[in-house]
């Protein structure tokens, strides 16, 4: 793995690659939509500035969040990622809204796609662009394990998805199967509401403190009871900060234990916590007398 600050610096390069491809690809994909009447296509490009949007939100996310610890931030500016993921995806719903209701709009009006071998042309070409960046992307991600990464790796696949169906639709209106460019420019939509509605899901559970899974805590506990001293966990409870959690735990340990003695194994259960468990920041703990 590499180190954070590599890290970051990863983060911004795929970051930057990512806004300077998929604006490149909104602006073909809007000049061929807009002359052949494509909605399929005006349903990828509008994909094509979602992706945009993540790839802004991943550079400003990593600038902020790697900021340092301060007085009024603690445990850092991890949660940046998630306020600015939340917003998107919100903003990804109601675009995929407004392309189909823009589509059930040309059906009514039996607008026609105008077929055109540029359109073929720009379905080839971003192709080629989202299968290099999937290939970088998920490099990058192996040696990263950072979450932005991940997210814009599993972007450019889907892209190769919503673009091939493009690809089809296209190819069906030169025989005069014109339905298929409406059914293709409706199910684009509704997949990128899809990838709104998840990650509006795990942005909520994050910035309304949802504690770990019953699996992270039950491996929490059986660290803890390696230590003879500790008789009972009274209670985990996570708070997200960002990609990680700091825990606090509420522990019985026997009475007849020292200040010293006990102050010392709280210290062993912390460091053990914090180097076992990448997702855990900080751990502060509570001693009860048993």
């Amino acid at each position: 793995m590499e180190t954070i600050s590599n890290k970051q610096k990863i983060v911004k390069r795929v970051s930057i690659l990512g806004i300077s491809c998929n604006l490149f690809l909104v602006i073909i994909k809007l000049i061929a939509g807009v002359l052949s009447s494509s909605q399929s296509m005006m349903a990828d490009a509008l994909h094509s500035i979602e992706d945009m949007m993540s790839s802004v939100v991943s550079y400003v996310a990593i600038k902020i969040s790697s900021k340092p610890n301060d007085k009024d931030h603690p445990y850092g500016h991890g949660e940046v990622e998630y306020t600015f993921s939340f917003l998107i995806s919100i903003i990804m719903m109601i675009m995929s809204i407004t392309m189909i209701k823009s589509t059930v709009m040309n059906i009514l009006s039996g607008t026609k796609i105008v077929f055109s071998s540029w359109i073929i042309i720009v379905c080839v070409i971003t192709l080629l662009i989202k299968l290099a960046l999937y290939m970088y992307s998920n490099k990058k991600y192996k040696q990263t394990g950072n979450i932005l990464v991940r997210a814009g790796r599993d972007d450019h696949r889907n892209d190769l998805f919503v673009t091939g169906t493009v690809l089809i639709s296209t190819i069906c209106s030169a025989f005069g199967l014109y339905f298929i460019d409406y059914i293709f420019g409706i199910v684009i939509s509704i997949f990128i509401a899809i990838v709104g509605i998840k990650i509006f899901r795990l942005s909520y559970k994050v910035l309304i403190d949802t504690n770990l899974c019953d699996e992270k805590i039950e491996d929490i506990i059986s660290s803890i009871n390696e230590y003879d001293e500790v008789k009972k966990v009274n209670r985990i409870i996570g708070k997200p900060v960002g990609e990680k959690y700091v825990v606090i735990l509420k522990i019985s340990m026997n009475r007849n234990l020292d200040v010293y003695d006990s102050h010392d194994i709280e210290s062993a259960i912390k460091r053990k916590l914090i180097k076992e468990n990448e997702y855990i920041q900080d751990v502060v703990i509570h001693v009860n007398p048993y």
